[in-house]
């Protein structure tokens, strides 16, 4: 099992070291300027106040490191033609899966843990909080969970079948916006206006994504290598 996960970790070793990148890179860009405009201008800025400007852009890109984790599982040994080696090893497909399952969990909770603490312990401390911080942790908790298992079960669901993590990776990160977009046709067809957008994003995106990772599992389960 050691093999297979540092193995599954080789595969998806440029996505973790995006995942990092995503999470620190706009805040070490934000620290940086916030620093120099400082020194230049003499302008004391809280440092926490840059981790709630920077909060919504990390969340932003954190959702392309969740597609591209699900989209490499399966089609990244296909890309560079490993998956037909490791078809004939003595490793069952159900410990191949849950070795890949177990590289893609961890490289989302790095993801999830980071945006945990950007939102709901370092922001606070900026001081005062705004509206719009506020605001920012309720769109958080109502939307990113069901974004992230809709992504992921998508992108998972493409890597499963596909032989590309490049398309694997676009099915994952479109389906949000497809949904959204058929909930909105759905919407301003039957005419709901007073209905709970946020609630029926939860019970339509979750149930999808859980549905595609299934999907996945059971195809990848079922599929003949090569």
């Amino acid at each position: 099992m050691n093999a297979l996960l540092w193995k599954d970790y080789r595969i998806n070793r440029l996505v973790v070291i995006v995942a990092v990148v995503i999470l620190f890179g706009p805040l070490i860009a934000a620290s940086i300027v916030n620093g120099i405009a400082q020194m230049r201008y003499h302008a004391m800025v809280n440092w926490f106040e840059v981790v709630t400007q920077t909060a919504c852009v990390t969340l932003a890109f954190s959702l392309v490191t969740v597609a591209l984790a699900g989209a490499n599982a399966f089609a990244g040994e296909r890309a560079d033609r490993s998956a037909e080696f490791m078809a004939y090893l003595p490793p069952t497909r159900k410990q191949k899966l849950c070795s890949k399952l177990i590289v893609a969990s961890c490289v989302i909770s790095l993801v999830v843990i980071v945006l945990l603490l950007m939102f709901y312990a370092l922001a606070p401390l900026a001081g005062e909080e705004t509206t719009q911080t506020v605001r920012l942790r309720q769109d958080f908790s109502c939307v990113m969970w069901p974004t992230v298992v809709l992504i992921f079960g998508a992108a998972w669901c493409g890597s499963s079948v596909l032989s590309s993590p490049t398309f694997a990776a676009g099915i994952g990160f479109f389906a949000p916006w497809v949904l959204f977009a058929l909930m909105a046709l759905v919407c301003y067809g039957f005419d709901l206006v007073n209905v709970n957008k946020q609630l029926w994003w939860i019970w339509t995106a979750t149930p999808l994504g859980v549905l595609a990772f299934a999907v996945g599992c059971v195809w990848y389960l079922r599929r003949i290598e090569p």
